[in-house]
């Protein structure tokens, strides 16, 4: 009887000690979590920013388009989702439309109340511009942003346009001196 006590206790002792190498060695792994962390600090997306037209000229209209998505998986509610974007001051805008949330202009920056988002939705913004300044060879360079609250902005990668040379020929180059 009292051998196997002390096998007993001796099988205790190893396993206890199995768990707690195992626990010590789990530390430095992600898979511990403290009470404040939550799934939505984890995974945001940025948006993905395009543009119809890679050079324009003055007089041109664009579209630029704004994806939003929040994956099936893993599934979490983005919640009070906000899109924001200044438009370049060479560019005017013409109009704005969104599949989801209410838009806001002031001047040229646009913001976009998209809300909660859940998990497997998109969310477009189509912005309409029209070229008004700018001199050949002029890079247009645009960024859109998404805002969660208690998250840092996630930038989308810049939408570039070339302003171009006017496809008219001057007429100075065609020998026309005038009257």
């Amino acid at each position: 009887m009292k051998e196997q006590l002390k096998k007993r206790r001796g099988l205790l002792a190893f396993v206890g000690g199995a768990l707690l190498l195992v626990a010590l060695l789990s530390l430095g792994t992600t898979t511990w979590a403290t009470p404040d962390q939550g799934p939505n600090q984890t995974v945001t997306i940025p948006p993905i920013k395009t543009v119809d037209k890679g050079v324009v000229n003055v007089g041109d209209v664009a579209v630029y388009e704004i994806e939003l998505t929040n994956p099936s998986t893993p599934a979490w509610t983005w919640e009070n989702v906000v899109v924001t974007d200044t438009i370049d001051s060479r560019l005017r805008i013409y109009g704005i439309m969104t599949t989801q949330g209410s838009v806001g202009v002031d001047g040229q920056d646009v913001t976009v109340n998209v809300g909660d988002m859940e998990p497997g939705t998109s969310n477009t913004i189509t912005i309409y511009v029209a070229v008004d300044d700018g001199d050949p060879g002029d890079v247009v360079e645009n960024r859109a942003y998404s805002l969660r609250p208690g998250y840092d902005p996630l930038g989308s990668t810049p939408a570039k346009m070339t302003i171009g040379f006017p496809t008219y020929i001057p007429l100075v180059l065609k020998g026309y001196s005038g009257p």
